[in-house]
């Protein structure tokens, strides 16, 4: 999927899971809800296995500056809504 630079994403994504303390093996369960996440950002790049997206960009100044930086791995991602053209 061809996203264009600094256009707003939505983006659904499944993250990890994690349980600390000793546990007997048969005890341990897989979770019956899943953590899923909504991130809303500007895109900023992909490759092959993750997606930029960030929380701002001030595009006045000399180098264009970027704050909120994330990235997500795609076999992660359940859903992208893209917003603006």
């Amino acid at each position: 999927m061809k996203h264009k630079k600094y256009q707003i994403l939505e983006i659904y994504w499944l993250d990890s899971l994690h349980s600390s303390g000793w546990q007997k093996e048969s005890e341990a369960q897989l979770s019956k809800e899943k953590a899923i996440h909504k991130s809303v950002g500007y895109f900023l790049r992909e490759d092959e296995q993750s997606i930029l997206v960030i929380q701002s960009y001030q595009p006045n100044a000399e180098e264009i500056m970027v704050d909120g930086v994330m990235e997500i791995p795609k076999v992660a991602i359940l859903k992208v809504k893209r917003y603006g053209s």
